[in-house]
């Protein structure tokens, strides 16, 4: 199964960091896998694939690019592999909404920060707000900012109650395990053993609240092998990535040698080293036998 990358988009704003977009990438689609909405973005930080992130960042004030996923994220990415469990590869994105974009990890200091910039009129309260019509891209929507409240938080509960109205409209499919307040509990709990039993509970709810309402899927029949990367040279010069369909596994291929593969469990063809190679945008064969160079990638 290919791996999950995550990307982020951010501002600097009062002495804060402001992520105002995030997303997980399995693959190269753009369909959407479904969202999520929570209290606030996190600790993911920028990721080792894209180490400058900070620098543009401090430098023009705003800046975009791959970041490091963390609990919450990987917990997500666990919910989205078991609900696509019967598939040997994800493809599509799956966006990550926030009530508010202030970074922060602890979710009281977060959410007092956001009241006094909103008392303060620094920042509107419904920045993160999005369309009836962008939601109505997604499959369904996770919520899970949270069960924290006080009478204080008013614009916390305003822009609560905004996202609401926008779901509602909308018409997409929502679930999260819900309090008798209203709110929802986040999907990753603080501590670490309650994940898995979190896991379950929400996968358990979407099958039974959000499968039944989505259209049923055309089984894929996926090709054995897929050609990830080569490196534009045609004949015996060609040395190209492969995976393994089956196991999700990669090497390095050389035609003519399917005797010689080695295959490995790490993503080569996401290895900067070879980022001069040419994608093959997925292209799948049944057989090693059959895979050749020419001047036309044949």
């Amino acid at each position: 199964m290919n791996q999950a990358k995550a990307f982020g988009s951010f501002v600097l704003r009062y002495e804060a960091t402001f992520r105002t977009s995030a997303y997980l990438q399995w693959g190269k689609s753009k369909k959407s896998l479904g969202a999520v909405l929570l209290l606030n973005p996190g600790s993911a930080n920028p990721d080792e694939q894209d180490p400058d992130l900070n620098a543009r960042l401090k430098a023009s004030g705003a800046a975009m690019g791959r970041i490091r996923t963390d609990a919450v994220m990987e917990q997500l990415i666990r919910l989205i592999e078991k609900i696509h469990n019967d598939r040997p590869v994800i493809e599509g994105r799956f966006r990550i909404y926030h009530l508010f974009n202030l970074q922060e990890t602890n979710a009281e200091r977060a959410v007092n920060a956001f009241e006094r910039l909103a008392d303060s009129r620094k920042i509107i309260v419904t920045e993160s707000l999005v369309t009836p019509r962008e939601l109505q891209a997604h499959p369904w929507i996770l919520l899970g900012w949270g069960i924290n409240h006080r009478r204080s938080w008013r614009h916390l509960r305003e822009i609560k109650d905004l996202w609401r109205q926008q779901i509602e409209a909308s018409g997409v499919p929502k679930f999260g395990k819900m309090n008798k307040n209203g709110d929802y509990y986040p999907p990753c709990p603080q501590v670490v053993s309650e994940r898995p039993i979190m896991l379950d509970e929400l996968f358990n709810q979407y099958n039974r609240v959000i499968k039944p309402l989505l259209p049923a899927e055309k089984p894929i029949r996926l090709k054995n092998y897929t050609l990830l990367r080569w490196n534009r040279k045609p004949g015996r010069e060609a040395r190209a990535i492969l995976r393994d369909n089956r196991t999700g596994l990669q090497c390095l291929f050389t035609p003519g040698s399917a005797q010689d593969l080695i295959w490995f469990h790490a993503d080569l063809a996401g290895d900067p080293s070879l980022s001069d190679w040419e994608p093959f945008h997925d292209r799948s064969f049944d057989h090693l036998s059959s895979i050749a160079f020419g001047e036309e990638k044949e």
